[in-house]
């Protein structure tokens, strides 16, 4: 396979190496010094972990839940793509980036461009770790991230320090980080994962998230199914209840 080449020529230097779990539907891969997971997690969706060290998935302390949700479809994984229902992430070989696609009509909903790990001196396993996203062009709003002083419900463009929701004097009890959107008209869900102090920016050409102290960048993201064509914002907060826990009744 393409990878295994790849492998072949690479491995001798560490550049590359990569492993594809149909039964567990990930899919572990090397690119430089980073380490990916990228895993079905519930239903038309897909967890991203990027990390110098191997991710983990033993929390202490996360958005999503401890496990994945049963999944109700199809997951498929070669060396280089996770397909789980409608969604798919593509990683490319060259530049270690990676695409999320649905499958139903190939929208490119979100793009990787890139990333950084800088370590936190006198610890082995805490980083400052950043990655910018380059949003679609079709992309007007994002719907989400918690409660603002902006007075909109659509938040494109904002920049967010998630400190500043804890300084009473700035915040004055009205600013709520809740680190999700649904990106409109492409109808996506994406979780921040990290509950860490750091950052968001959103313009109209990237999205910058940054964390001051974590262990791995860690975010899920989801579309609607093949089949659903009406509704699509409840079925983008079915699937986001679903991975990160249901009110009690």
């Amino acid at each position: 396979t393409k990878c295994l080449l790849w492998v072949a020529l690479l491995l001798l230097v560490g550049i590359v190496s990569c492993r594809a779990n149909q039964n567990e539907g990930e899919l572990l891969y090397k690119f430089g010094e980073v380490y990916y997971r990228i895993s079905a997690w519930g239903s038309d969706a897909l967890r991203v972990q990027l990390s110098p060290n191997q991710p983990t998935t033993n929390l202490n302390v996360q958005a999503l839940l401890p496990t994945p949700p049963v999944r109700k479809t199809e997951v498929s994984v070669t060396e280089l793509s996770v397909e789980n229902g409608n969604i798919r992430s593509v990683v490319n070989e060259a530049s270690g980036t990676i695409q999320f696609i649905r499958v139903s009509d190939g929208t490119v909903l979100l793009s990787t461009k890139s990333m950084n790990f800088v370590k936190i001196p006198n610890d082995n396993l805490l980083y400052e770790a950043g990655i910018t996203f380059t949003p679609s062009p079709r992309e007007t709003g994002i719907y989400g991230l918690g409660q603002h002083k902006t007075a909109r419900l659509q938040n494109k463009p904002i920049h967010l320090l998630f400190q500043n929701a804890q300084i009473y004097s700035y915040s004055g009890g009205g600013e709520i980080d809740i680190p999700h959107y649904i990106s409109y008209p492409l109808f996506y869900n994406f979780v921040w994962n990290l509950p860490s102090f750091g950052y968001l920016n959103f313009s109209q050409s990237s999205t910058t998230w940054f964390s001051n102290s974590t262990f791995q960048i860690d975010f899920w993201i989801s579309t609607v199914s093949k089949q659903n064509t009406r509704n699509p914002f409840t079925a983008l907060m079915n699937n986001y209840v679903d991975v990160t826990g249901h009110p009690p009744v």
